[in-house]
């Protein structure tokens, strides 16, 4: 079973006989409200830079990793939740098909690019933790066809066609409300943005024109889940963009 970085801090493993390192996180082991959750992602530098001070130079990589809690190793299974509410250690927690899942996978891969981790993975095909949807034993209000996407395939879907590019450097004023990553692709530089907040944020430039845009918000949410063209890219129009609640834009020069 893969090992929350809890245990693995706990059980240091002989690093000498390793090619890498890896370990999982949940999100809702302490607490389950949306500002929580959201919050969960700051610790992460301080984790992945823990993971490296006795990992000898050794590979880091993160996952599975996702909202909801895989196993647990605190008691003799996963809390249930039948109500599709805000759980605290629930295997399935409903955020993981809504804009709220897709900007805080958005956040975490952000924040595992910058320290250096070597890959992440996120969630799963299908199931609890999956990018598609499939038909399972309890309700899933709002999406009702298997093969429908979840928002959050269209950030890993994304960013995973990045995988290799250079990746550029971004100041972000207030981080706890944003999450950004950007990269050069095609000679261009391609930023992302998430809102981790639900209240509209207006982000601002510096060294960077974006002339294209695309949406992952709830005026898009039918259009992306029916067919990856739905996160569709069109012009830009000024010089800022406004994020609405937890959405996720992709933009390009």
């Amino acid at each position: 079973t893969p090992a929350y970085f809890t245990e693995l801090n706990r059980n240091r493993p002989p690093v000498e006989a390793l090619d890498w390192i890896s370990h999982g996180t949940a999100a809702i082991v302490h607490g389950a409200d949306d500002v929580t959750v959201a919050e969960t992602l700051e610790a992460l530098p301080w984790i992945f830079r823990s993971v490296r001070a006795f990992s000898e130079d050794k590979p880091v990589r993160v996952g599975p990793s996702a909202i909801g809690m895989r196993w647990n190793p605190y008691g003799a299974a996963t809390i249930a939740n039948p109500g599709n509410g805000r759980v605290p250690m629930a295997r399935m927690d409903p955020r993981q098909r809504g804009l709220f899942g897709a900007s805080w996978a958005l956040g975490y891969i952000a924040h595992a690019a910058r320290e250096g981790v070597e890959a992440v993975i996120l969630g799963a095909p299908a199931g609890e933790f999956g990018v598609v949807h499939q038909r399972v034993d309890w309700p899933t209000p709002g999406v009702d066809r298997p093969g429908q996407l979840y928002p959050v395939w269209h950030v890993i879907a994304g960013l995973a066609g990045a995988a290799g590019a250079p990746m550029l450097s971004t100041g972000i004023d207030a981080p706890g409300r944003v999450q950004a990553i950007a990269y050069r692709k095609d000679k261009r530089a391609v930023v992302w943005l998430a809102n981790l907040t639900g209240e509209p944020q207006e982000v601002g430039f510096d060294n960077f024109e974006p002339r294209r845009i695309a949406r992952l918000d709830q005026d898009s949410f039918d259009a992306c889940r029916v067919k990856p063209e739905g996160f569709a890219t069109v012009d830009l129009a000024g010089p800022t963009v406004t994020l609405a609640p937890y959405a996720v834009v992709r933009l390009e020069e």
